[in-house]
């Protein structure tokens, strides 16, 4: 019988003017463990939002921000609190975690 690790629940979440922490918590009850955020230009995130996804960090969830801009990436910030993508796309960043929690062991 061929065993198979589930693979890790790792989501894209938006960043928007006057988004909330509603999906982010959402999120947090169904057992997500990688957030991704698609940032606005260089890597800023509405407050809320920022405020939400650092609590499910602190919470044991792996979080990466990432621009939602098809061009250039997030700017490295010495008072950041989340970590940045490395300029991955949103898309590419949620392939990048899943694989760096598989490799983990998530699962």
């Amino acid at each position: 019988m061929l065993h198979r690790t589930p693979w890790p629940q790792v989501e894209i979440v938006m960043s928007y003017a006057g988004a909330s922490a509603t999906v982010v918590d959402a999120l947090l009850q169904s057992g997500v463990q990688g957030l991704v955020v698609a940032a606005t230009g260089n890597g800023t995130l509405h407050y809320a939002l920022q405020a939400a996804l650092e609590r499910a960090q602190a919470g044991g969830v792996a979080v990466r921000v990432a621009t939602r801009c098809p061009l250039g990436q997030t700017l490295a910030r010495p008072d950041a609190t989340l970590p940045n993508a490395q300029g991955l796309s949103p898309v590419k960043a949620r392939v990048s975690l899943l694989l760096e929690l598989l490799a983990r062991g998530s699962g």
